[in-house]
Order: structure tokens, then C-alpha cells, then sequence
């Protein structure tokens, strides 16, 4: 802030100013008035100006001050954004499963339900259920029929028609006595006694 004008004239009496534009009460009244702007109004207004001045350089002071933090903000978001738009660029092009397929994406791809599976999706928060639809057939990379399943129950392997789980009440197989060394409980094939056989189906469920 400046300091305030001071005045060096110093102040005049009437008589001064009488001996000097002689005895003309308006001339010396001009004189006076003249005099007062000069040493009191003059000062007063600049002082005045001055402190106007002075506020308003502070508030131009301020704005600028926040005129830079708004700027380092900007700045700040600015290099945010950019840091997020290079991660988006760089995730965009690792491949990754979706169940629909998008134009904001480039890398993903689509899960699809193959021949006998199908999807129940729950929305957002939920979950994607996958099962096997009744009939399902599980073929091999041939296109072999490997497992089908039928929606009574049924399961066939390679091919066979499906059929429900065997019992000791399913029909026999065909007999035939061969001309062998005769078979008893002890007996092994690669190892495996026929009790062995039987009790590994049973638990597998092919068995009743």
C-alpha cells in the first residue's frame, strides 16, 4: 500500500491571502476553497483511490491464487484421465469372456453354450448357471458320441443306447461254458477278482 500524499504548502490566514489578490472577498473566498481541496479534499480522495486500489489488488491477489489451484486441479484430473485412458487402452487388448458382445469392447469373447449345455443368467450380482440340457450328447474331438444322457434317467457310453441303472432284477447275459480252467470267487482277471468287478461298478452307480 502507498502512503498518503502529504501536503507541503502550508496553510494560509485571509490576511495572507488578502495581501496577495488584494481585498476581494470573493477572490480571497476562491483562494480558500482553493487552498482546502489542495491540502485536505485533494489528499482525502487520493488516499481513497489508494485503499480502492489497494482491495482491489488484493481481490485481483486472490482470484489469481485461486485461479492457480483451480489450474493444478485441472491438471491434476487432466493426468488422471490420461493415466485411465492409457490402463483402458492397454485392458482393452487382453482377451477376456463376456456373455454378450459390445461396441465399447474389442478383446472379448463371447461364452456360448455348446450342443446339450445352456445358461440361466441372473443379471447383475447374480450368477450365471450352466447345465446340461435332457438328451445331452458328449462327443469327442471326432465327433464320436462318447456319453449320452436321455432325460429318463438313461446314460449310454460310446455310442450304446442309453439305458436306465442295471439291477440284480435286469436280464441275464448270455451263457456260454467254455472249455477253460473253471472260474470260482478266487479267481482274477488282470488282477481283479469278479467280486472286485462287481463291487467297483456298484460303487461307480453303474450298478444297482
Amino acid at each position: 500500500m502507498a502512503d498518503p500524499v502529504q501536503p507541503k504548502s502550508q496553510k494560509l490566514t485571509r490576511e495572507q491571502i488578502a495581501a496577495m489578490v488584494g481585498n476581494n472577498p470573493r477572490a480571497i473566498k476562491l483562494w480558500e476553497n482553493l487552498l482546502g481541496d489542495v491540502q485536505t479534499t485533494l489528499p482525502d480522495a487520493t488516499a481513497s483511490a489508494q485503499t480502492t486500489a489497494d482491495t482491489a489488488q488484493g481481490t485481483a491477489d486472490n482470484a489469481a491464487a485461486t485461479a492457480a489451484t483451480a489450474q493444478s486441479a485441472a491438471n491434476a484430473a487432466q493426468s488422471d484421465a490420461d493415466s485411465a485412458l492409457m490402463q483402458l487402452a492397454t485392458f482393452s487388448a487382453i482377451p477376456f469372456l463376456t456373455l454378450a458382445t459390445s461396441a465399447a469392447l474389442t478383446s472379448e469373447r463371447v461364452l456360448t453354450a455348446g450342443a446339450g449345455i445352456s445358461f440361466v443368467d441372473a443379471g447383475a450380482g447374480g450368477a450365471l448357471t450352466v447345465s446340461l440340457a435332457p438328451d445331452t450328447v458328449l462327443k469327442d474331438s471326432l465327433g464320436n458320441t462318447v456319453v449320452q444322457v436321455a432325460a429318463t434317467s438313461k446314460i449310454g457310453l460310446f455310442g450304446a443306447t442309453p439305458a436306465a441303472q442295471p439291477t440284480t432284477a435286469g436280464a441275464a447275459a448270455t451263457f456260454v461254458a467254455g472249455a477253460g480252467t473253471a472260474v470260482n470267487d478266487a479267481s482274477t482277471f488282470d488282477g481283479y477278482t469278479l467280486r472286485q468287478v462287481v463291487k467297483a461298478l456298484r460303487s461307480l452307480g453303474i450298478l444297482a
